[in-house]
């Protein structure tokens, strides 16, 4: 099962977005059917922050990027290439979990020490995959650049801007 995610043909990049923006797309039912994106009381709404669908979208086309990224690597067969599509798939659970320990308990703190770990392992899973493909070290970029400005928004959500 796992090898069709492996292979550098059409199918093989079908099956790693449809993996990939199937679970984004349940954990964003999960977000938006539990209500883990509506703020708490103690929560301040920052003047920046996006609206929830524009955060939930933003999400799946970095997911589609991600996985456009994994499979940009099949077409390598070196071990290099195989620990850079480990990155980038440990990077996408990463991510997927995210809202777990931080949104579904409510914690600020969580959010903002989740966002920290997103950009240090988004900048490791960089450097790994820029030896194999810059062009899927690009595709995994925006992931920063998202969550640098999330992590400005938790800032603000803190009381801190």
């Amino acid at each position: 099962m796992l090898d069709v995610l492996n292979r550098p043909n059409r199918g093989s990049l079908i099956a790693n977005l449809c993996v990939a923006l199937a679970s984004v797309l349940l954990m964003n039912a999960l977000i938006f059917g539990f209500g883990w994106n509506i703020p708490s009381d103690q929560m301040r709404r920052v003047w920046f922050e996006p609206p929830d669908y524009v955060v939930g979208a933003v999400w799946v086309a970095l997911f589609a990027l991600m996985a456009f990224a994994r499979w940009q690597l099949n077409g390598t067969t070196t071990g290099q290439a195989r620990r850079a599509r480990f990155w980038i798939t440990f990077l996408l659970v990463s991510c997927l979990l995210y809202p777990l320990y931080s949104l579904a308990i409510g914690s600020v703190i969580g959010g903002l020490i989740g966002n920290l770990w997103t950009i240090a392992l988004a900048a490791f899973t960089i450097s790994r995959v820029w030896r194999v493909s810059p062009i899927a070290a690009y595709c995994i970029a925006p992931v920063i650049v998202w969550v640098t400005f999330a992590t400005f928004i938790t800032l603000g959500e803190l009381g801190y801007l």
